[in-house]
């Protein structure tokens, strides 16, 4: 803050107002060197406005990003000259960060040609690479950090993404390639921060349909198969208590319906039926912001995402178009997490910014016809029969604490930032699998007629032989069920959207 002689200027009175600052106008006084500042500012758009005695009032409009810090400088010139609105617009460079990456708001994910989940944005930034779960610079898709409103929601196992979220939801993304701040040092890959929606002072709805099919696609449906995929979505926001707590609901559904082409099987020359492949999704989130008092606020957050996929095959070393529809199996994944949040200003220049909370992630994998007593078959051929061969549960757990002090300093070098903190989490994995009806048989082939050739059932199918004593004793094998917890492990798999 200066007057038209580049003087600094102390004591002045700045303030500062937006539609998404809850508790109302926030103010403060420039210091000795003329500089004010306003930690802990939700993202958005937001009025500031100096004015002191004598001196004539001045006010710019500024844009606050999601981790960005801007800088509206002020020129008070005498009420008998004039008085000006600025507006101010970001710096397509942030000179005050050494970070490389990427910031979305949520009017460009609306407008952004790309699918509607927060894991296909780190495509649009250089250097990144492969699908849901990127490669940055090289690093494997495991080298990835995931945050939810600061929260860490990593995979503790897969170290992928874990939490699925409405994207009409989602307030901003900030996706960090390269040299990241300390705080982010689990994550030798790709950084991406998700900042949800927060309600406002005014009650507001909206909701949408998406809908599409093989034939939006290039060539239709003969190129690109037979889908169908309804997405439906609904968000709600609002004061419980004006410019004190605020509230923020949504909710998403999602069905996708993927036809799995009939195969001839090589073997026989038989054609094989096969059920459509089914995708369904729940996509709930919830959350509280609470403004204590100037100094104080509190954020409490639930989200949950069950789904479950059906007339899977399950199987990657084994051909779908091998598995018979009795054999199919089903996929129950999805997680929830539960967090706190508080932020807390001392003074002008320092803020503790904490966070807690609890996430976890199942992945089970079962067999269609829910039958855990009968056992899975294989026959001459290697067709899978009768029954899905095993079951999964496979169940991820994390409790997650940190917490973060930042200090601003001025002096006649410039202007600084400290900042320390601690980072601390739990993890566990639980895990019981084993094989249907403790064993899994190798047939010696397809039943026959008298007359030597081979039964077909009422959709085609070849009917292999299901006797288990003409199976081969020496094929057939039995794995008892097991349990393992451990407090870190790693493995190949990952969650999936569809």
């Amino acid at each position: 803050m200066r007057d038209a002689e580049g003087t600094a200027l102390a004591g002045i009175d700045v303030t500062v107002s937006s539609r998404a600052l809850l508790g109302g106008t926030r103010s403060a006084v420039t210091n000795d060197a003329g500089r004010y500042r306003f930690p802990a500012l939700p993202i958005g758009t937001y009025t500031v406005r100096a004015l002191h005695e004598g001196l004539g009032p001045e006010e710019s409009i500024a844009s606050l990003r999601i981790g960005s810090v801007v800088t509206v400088d002020f020129v008070l010139h005498l009420p008998t000259e004039y008085a000006q609105l600025v507006t101010g617009v970001p710096p397509l460079v942030d000179g005050d960060r050494t970070t490389s990456g990427l910031r979305l708001d949520s009017a460009v994910l609306q407008r952004l040609p790309t699918g509607r989940s927060y894991q296909g944005l780190a495509r649009w930034v250089a250097g990144v690479n492969g699908g849901a779960n990127p490669n940055v610079h090289g690093e494997t898709l495991y080298s990835n950090g995931y945050l939810l409103d600061g929260l860490n929601v990593t995979d503790p196992v897969t170290h992928t993404f874990t939490a699925n979220l409405n994207f009409d939801a989602i307030e901003s993304v900030e996706i960090i390639t390269g040299a990241p701040d300390a705080q982010h040092g689990q994550a030798t890959g790709a950084v991406v921060n998700v900042v949800t929606r927060s309600g406002g002072n005014e009650l507001s709805a909206d909701s949408s349909v998406y809908y599409s099919d093989g034939t939006f696609a290039s060539g239709g449906k003969e190129k690109n198969g037979d889908f169908r995929s309804a997405s439906y979505n609904l968000n709600l926001g609002g004061p419980i208590l004006a410019n004190k707590i605020w509230f923020f609901a949504s909710y998403e559904l999602d069905n996708v319906e993927t036809r799995q082409d009939r195969a001839v099987n090589a073997n026989t020359g038989v054609t094989l039926s096969r059920k459509p492949r089914v995708y369904q999704g729940h996509l709930f989130l919830g959350k509280i912001t609470w403004q204590l008092n100037p100094a104080h606020q509190l954020t409490f957050l639930a989200q949950s995402d069950p789904a479950t996929i059906s007339n899977t095959g399950a199987n990657a070393s084994l051909p779908a178009s091998n598995r018979f529809p009795d054999a199919y199996a089903r996929h129950e994944q999805g997680g929830a997490v539960y967090s706190t949040s508080w932020d807390w200003i001392i003074g002008s220049s320092t803020l503790v910014r904490s966070h807690v909370g609890y996430s976890e992630s199942v992945f089970n994998e079962l067999p269609s016809s829910g039958r855990y007593d009968l056992a899975g078959h294989a026959n001459a051929f290697g067709d899978r029969t009768v029954n899905f061969q095993g079951y999964s549960w496979d169940r991820r757990r994390r409790v997650a604490a940190a917490s973060t002090i930042t200090h601003d300093v001025d002096d006649r070098m410039g202007s600084h930032r400290l900042r320390a903190g601690l980072d601390s989490s739990q993890d566990r994995n639980d895990v019981v699998e084993g094989f249907n009806g403790d064993a899994f048989y190798f047939d010696s082939g397809y039943q026959t007629d008298s007359n030597g050739n081979i039964v077909f059932d009422d959709s085609g199918n070849p009917v292999g032989n299901v006797d288990t004593n003409t199976s081969s004793a020496a094929g057939m094998q039995r794995r008892p069920k097991a349990l393992s917890s451990a407090d870190s492990s790693r493995t190949t798999g990952s969650r999936s959207r569809t």
